[in-house]
Formats: structure tokens, sequence, C-alpha cells
């Protein structure tokens, strides 16, 4: 796990003496807290929290609100339970600080805006317990969990109140009826309107990408949940250009740029969306020139729309952050960016830099450097002058950082073992059990290439990149395949590959073959069983691309099919990918 204290220390909890609060709010005075409250915000997504607090009074509301918010923003970065736990007494504190504000407001005889009294802030204390809930669902605790989802009853109430003034606000402006005379108050509609459509927004969307089991109790307990309204929501909510539209467009990358990336079966208009999400990114990426958040969706976006030698350039820039896990996720985007054009040395070498630095997938990044580097050695061999102690020490390495990774894996608990590290455990594990049974080396029983298999399960689009793709397909059919398994692995990525390449014939003609494989013979520790629950996913994504919402019947029946299969290593992500698929076909309604 990432010690993001060494870079960015958690604020301690401020002391118990309070700044009494005014029995009367001037406008003057209460324009000028919104101001700087907002401008905690935005320094806390510009990554300059600490350059703000010297100008801030202690036991202020605003300095309540910047470190209350740093200590979100930490909190989803580090998930760390004592973290979480810090940052929600910290958001607590806030929260009741402002609702007496809020009560301050509302009685003065003063109106702001559009609104009624108090609304800004209204959408200030909705938004920390926004943060509040969701920091409850990542305690790690049941007990925590179980009020987090009770109080998303309050959450919701609170911003379908501000939706509900909203919506007949904007009707009388569009009418006629009401004008905003001054910048001003055009500045207190901004904030009430942004916020209750963000918030809102990233509240629907948390919600709907719950599992299927869950969001049903959470209906029951205050609202359906629904991600094509939350994306418009967000959509909306992301046209105005202060630190409420930014939260939006984040959480619609987190969406668009984080979920929907591993999924084959995405919106119709996936690719023209990546492109509206890359304009809006450019559009605030001038405002946070200190932050590397915008710089790593950057690279992300690049990456996803086709183009990534973009991305690897992004990835070479300078970074000034002090933010350790953002340096880790934009590193590993740009090792993949590095597999995804073939440059294996410059991928293994990424994923090693990757592993000195997180803690959090220690092991994993030595399997993906470990692979890179034999598959780097593989590329040597197709050189006629190629250098024989560069090929032998590329083997030497990988197959050595092959070992280090499944004896580093071994060492964590069962339970805390992610869907990808139990698949790599078994992979290493596999080679190894050839190796012996042959008499060869590691290196040379591995034959399906490992690193189509990282391309899949990451960024899938990225095996239907036209400058690219038929260089995969090479590969995978030089591929020595003798086993079972491996010649199904072998067909699986070849039909994912045709299938983006739209020859949807050969695609479900592979993926056919493997669906009449007897499932007894893919069953054992070491056999790729995932591959059978996947060829049912493929198919209906095959599917859908190929008729669209004609094939809905069948794509939900193989979808569903799909999820039914139990007791294997990625069978967890197979429900995150029912899921966004599930979601899909609602959306397309």
């Amino acid at each position: 796990m990432v010690n993001f204290g060494k870079f960015v220390p958690v604020p301690e909890l401020p002391s118990k003496k309070e700044k009494p609060l005014k029995n009367e709010v001037g406008r003057e005075e209460y324009m000028g807290l919104l101001k700087k409250v907002m401008i905690d915000f935005d320094s806390v997504i510009n990554d300059d929290c600490e350059s703000l607090k010297p100008k801030l009074e202690e036991n202020s509301l605003e300095m309540d609100a910047l470190k209350s918010t740093q200590c979100f923003y930490i909190a989803l970065l580090e998930l760390d339970p004592q973290v979480v736990h810090v940052a929600r007494d910290m958001i607590e504190r806030s929260e009741h600080q402002f609702e007496d504000f809020r009560k301050t407001v509302e009685s003065s005889t003063e109106n702001y805006g559009s609104y009624p009294p108090g609304s800004e802030i209204q959408v200030f204390n909705s938004l920390f317990l926004l943060m509040d809930t969701i920091l409850g669902f990542m305690s790690g605790s049941l007990m925590e969990s179980m009020k987090a989802t009770y109080r998303l009853r309050t959450t919701h109430n609170s911003f379908s109140k501000l939706l509900e003034d909203v919506e007949k606000v904007q009707k009388e402006k569009a009418s006629g009826i009401r004008a905003v005379n001054n910048s001003s108050d055009a500045f207190l509609d901004e904030i009430v309107e942004s916020g209750a459509m963000a918030g809102y927004g990233v509240l629907n969307f948390l919600v709907s990408m719950f599992p299927s089991s869950y969001s049903k109790i959470i209906s029951f307990i205050c609202f359906n949940p629904n991600r094509k309204q939350a994306i418009e929501g967000l959509w909306k909510s992301s046209m105005y250009n202060n630190v409420l539209g930014a939260a939006s467009l984040i959480t619609l990358f987190t969406f668009y740029g984080m979920i929907q990336p591993i999924a084959s079966i995405s919106t119709v208009h996936y690719d023209s969306e990546l492109s509206r999400l890359e304009s809006h990114i450019q559009n605030f990426k001038t405002r946070y020139r200190k932050s590397l958040l915008w710089q790593f969706m950057e690279l992300k976006i690049s990456l996803l729309t086709g183009n990534p030698e973009k991305a690897i350039k992004i990835g070479n820039q300078t970074v000034t952050t002090t933010s350790e896990q953002l340096i880790n996720l934009q590193g590993f985007d740009m090792a993949m960016a590095c597999v995804c054009v073939r440059d294996f040395k410059s991928a293994a070498k990424q994923f090693l830099i990757l592993q000195e630095m997180n803690s959090w997938f220690r092991g994993l990044h030595w399997y993906f450097a470990g692979c890179c580097m034999l598959q780097h050695a593989k590329e040597l061999e197709k050189i006629k002058n190629a250098d024989p102690n560069e090929y032998n020490a590329f083997v030497q390495d990988g197959v050595d950082l092959l070992v280090k990774s499944l004896s580093s894996l071994q060492e964590k608990e069962s339970k805390r073992l992610l869907p990808m590290e139990k698949f790599s455990i078994r992979k290493v594990l596999k080679w190894e059990k050839k190796a012996k049974a042959e008499n060869k080396p590691l290196h040379q029983v591995i034959t399906v290439p490992p690193y189509l298999q990282f391309l899949y399960a990451f960024v899938v689009c990225t095996l239907g990149f036209k400058r690219y793709n038929e260089d995969y397909k090479q590969d995978l059919l030089e591929s020595a395949c003798h086993d079972e398994d491996d010649i199904a692995l072998q067909d699986f990525l070849l039909a994912v590959i045709e299938r983006m390449q739209k020859n949807y014939k050969s695609s479900n003609a592979r993926l056919s073959r493997i669906l009449l494989l007897n499932q007894a013979s893919l069953l054992g520790d070491d056999k790729d069983f995932w591959i059978f629950p996947y060829a049912h996913y493929e198919l209906a994504a095959s599917n859908w691309f190929e008729y669209g919402m004609e094939a809905e019947l069948e794509v939900r029946r193989l979808v569903k099919k799909a999820e039914s299969f139990q007791d294997y290593d990625v069978e967890e992500r197979m429900g995150i990918l029912a899921k966004i698929a599930y979601q899909t076909l609602d959306s397309a309604k």
C-alpha cells in the first residue's frame, strides 16, 4: 500500500476550539467565504493545498473545508483505513460547522442570488455528507458500510431537494420570469446549479456501480440508481468552469477511462464520448496546471483513442507532483502503452520502477516485468545479428522476476489477493510444472504471449488498434501451442482481435469451438478455465457490436451464462463486466 504520508502529510484534526459564528452575515462576508471555499476545493485538485494554508485562519470554516477535502482526496488515493478514519472525523466536523452556518444564513433577512437563503452552504454541506458516505464504504468495517448505506438516504434527499430548486429556477430563467442581475448573483447561482448536478450525478453513479445484490438493498432503502441518468447529469455539470464541473469530469473519466476500458461490451458511442472527454480535459488542464491528475487523464485518453505513442510522450514529461499514487497510476498506463506498441524493453523498465515505488501491487509488477523481458528476448530471436549477451541477460532476468513474483504473491493472505494476482500465481505455477515435466527451461514452455493477456485484462480496446493488431495476430499464430487450454487461449485472443476487426464470422467460430470443449479438460489448479466463461462473454460482445439492440436478449443470455461460472481466479472481474454489460444495454433503450 502506498505510504502517502511520506509525500503529503495527512492534516491533523483541528483543535476543539471553534471560531464563534455570528448571528447575521453580510453579503460581502458571505461572498468572501464562498469564494474561499471554492478556492479550497480548487487547491486540492491542483495539488496546491500547502501553499494555501498559511493564508487561512486556523479553525475557520474555510480552513476546515480545505483540510476535510484534502483528507478525503488522500483517503481516496491511499485506501488506508487509518487515513479514512482521520478524514471522516475531519469531514464530520466540517458538516456540523457548515450546517450551523447554513442556519444562520437561512434566518437572514437578505436574499442572495436566485435560490433560497443558505442554498450555497447546503451544497457544501451535502458534498461533505457525500464524502463521508463514500469513505464509509471504504472503511473496511461492515458496521460502517451499513451505516453508510443508510446515510445514502440523507445524502440523496439533500441533493434531490437542491435539484428540484435548480430545475424550477432554470425554467424561470429560460422563460424570462427570472433574470440574473449581476456577476455576484451569477456566481452564487453557479455554485448551487453545478453543485447540485455534480453531487447528485456522483452519488447516482457511485451507487449504480455497486454489485446488483447491493443495489437492490439500496433501492429498497432510498432510491434506484440509474447509470444513464448519472452520466447525463455529470456531462451537464462538467460544462461549468469551476471545481464542481472539474469533479464531474473526474467522475466521467473514472467511468470512461478506468472502468469501461476493461470491458468488451461498451456504449455504442464510446469513441465519440472519449473524444468529448478529451476536449473537456484539455480545457480544465489549463486551470489546474500544478496537478498531475490532468496529465494522467490525458495520457490514458490518448492510449484509449489509439495514440499510444502520444501517451508515452506524455508519460515522459517531468513530474513535480507530491502525489505518489497519481505517479503510479500514470506509470502503469505508460507501461501498458509501451506494451501496446510492443516496446517490451521499455515496458519492463517501467514495471520495475513501479515495483520500487508502489508496495500496493508488490509482486504483480515483477510478474509483468518478467513477462515483458521474456517477450523482448523472443523478439531478439527474430533478429539475425542480435547480441547473444543481451538475449541471455533478458531470459535470465525475466525468469528470475517470475520466480520472485510468485514468492512475493504467495506471501499475501489468500483473501487479500486481487483477481490478477491469483491469475499470475497460477500462471507461474503452471509454467514451472510444465518446464519440470518436459525438462525444459521455463521460458521455452510459455507459448501464448502473456503481454496480450495484459492488454485484454486492462485495456481491451488496444487489441483492435489497426497499426498493431496484425502484429498481435502474428505473435499468436506463431505460438507453438499443444496443450488444449493453450490452444483454447490462443483461439480466444484471436477471436477478440478478429471481433474488433469486424470479422465476426471467424471470431464467433473460434469462440464456438471453445464452448464445445469438455469443461473438465480445463479444470485444475494450473488450467486456464477462465477462458470458458469469458468465451460466453466475448460471444455476447460480438453479438452486441454486430446486431446492437436487436440481439439484446441473446447478449443478456450469454452474459448471464458467463456470470454463472464459479470458483476460478478472475471470477470477481466477470461480476464487474456483467454489471457494466447490463447497464450498457439498459442505457441503450
